[in-house]
């Protein structure tokens, strides 16, 4: 809804006029360099997020061949030390 403000006479409501138009500069002065900031916080967790996944990668990756090699000594181990004693097939 619009309000028509008219002629301004009065000094007095001038000077007022003036003093919102300055409040609101420094309002908007303001938040530019709020959202400066914001911007600046969010560009240097989106970077942080992006390590993290790439760390959170390689340790999956490595974990994966951990558990890989694990399960290979668990079935293994009991073979070879089957062979090993004399228990498995003796090669003729």
């Amino acid at each position: 809804m619009a309000v028509s403000l008219g002629p301004v006479s009065d000094p007095g409501a001038e000077m007022t006029l003036l003093e919102i138009n300055q409040e609101l500069q420094s309002q908007l002065e303001q938040s530019k360099q709020d959202f400066r900031d914001l911007k600046e916080k969010f560009l240097v967790s989106e970077s942080t997020a992006y390590i993290l996944a790439n760390e959170l990668q390689k340790y999956s990756k490595s974990y994966r061949v951990w558990v890989t090699l694990r399960v290979w000594a668990v079935r293994l181990v009991p073979k070879v030390r089957m062979m090993v004693s004399g228990g498995g097939h003796q090669p003729q």
